[in-house]
């Protein structure tokens, strides 16, 4: 079954200072058919390579580490990258603007680019998805690595 990784599970899985990080790669390890999109690998990439989060790790070694996902997600074949079209991006700022959810616009972009495609499950440490998955119009989303449940 074709899953969608979130932002959080990549940064994680390539952070070896994160609390989560083998969760992470355990969660990876056992994703069949992984998918990221062009906002997500943009979102994962600057994260890691400017986060305040990581001011301890040397600005060397954020390099190595984004720039080695970056690489990974281009020409390992193991996760398939999809852009965001158009008319997902429309929806996903439309609900971005207008609905009482905590998401960033690229969760937007990744929730109606599963619907497009077709994707039911989505690997996150974000709870926030689960809540928006108790609403009718977005059950199809079978979410996988939270801990903390919304």
């Amino acid at each position: 079954m074709a899953v969608l990784v979130d932002s959080g599970i990549w940064i994680a899985a390539y952070n070896t200072r994160d609390a989560r990080h083998a969760h992470a790669k355990d969660l990876l390890a056992k994703a069949e058919n992984p998918y990221i999109t062009d906002f997500i690998l943009d979102e994962v990439v600057s994260f890691l390579t400017g986060s305040r989060a990581l001011k301890k790790v040397p600005a060397e070694k954020r390099m190595e580490n984004a720039r080695a996902f970056l690489r990974f997600v281009q020409k390992s074949g193991a996760v398939d990258l999809v852009k965001v079209s158009e008319a997902d991006f429309g929806m996903a700022k439309t609900s971005y603007e207008n609905l009482p959810f905590v998401l960033t616009l690229t969760d937007w972009t990744s929730v109606f680019t599963m619907k497009t495609l077709g994707i039911q499950k989505l690997l996150t440490f974000d709870g926030e998805f689960i809540r928006l998955g108790r609403e009718e119009d977005y059950r199809f989303m079978q979410v996988h690595g939270c801990r903390n449940r919304a």
